[in-house]
């Protein structure tokens, strides 16, 4: 095998690599988020339904107020992690807003077919 085809195959291989770990970044990333909000309506609900049932007695606009606004703050800060840790692979060069890239914009690696 000449010197060529064993670098081209090499590129390859690096490439599915990379594209290997963009999918499990992938993966994680988006069940994070499942995650996170999942969580968050389940608590939601509960404080709703606290608040409707008269469960809180009367700290009950305050209780609420306080876990709407936790609950927000939680869901921000999640997604400003999420933005300022999502990179390439390769450069790790910062996506932004770019949910699902196909190619990297900083190096041009492809990500995904």
């Amino acid at each position: 095998m000449d010197t060529e085809t064993r670098m081209a195959e090499e590129a390859k291989l690096v490439e599915e690599a990379i594209r290997l770990e963009y999918r499990s970044k992938l993966k994680f990333k988006r069940v994070g988020t499942i995650i996170v909000l999942g969580f968050t309506m389940l608590g939601f609900a509960a404080v709703v339904v606290g608040v409707m049932g008269g469960v809180f007695g009367p700290w009950t606009g305050e209780v609420g107020a306080a876990f709407v606004s936790g609950m927000f703050l939680i869901v921000f800060v999640y997604a400003v992690c999420q933005a300022i840790n999502w990179r390439c692979p390769r450069c790790a060069g910062r996506f932004g807003a770019q949910r699902n890239p196909r190619f990297c914009s900083n190096c041009g690696v492809r990500l995904r077919e």
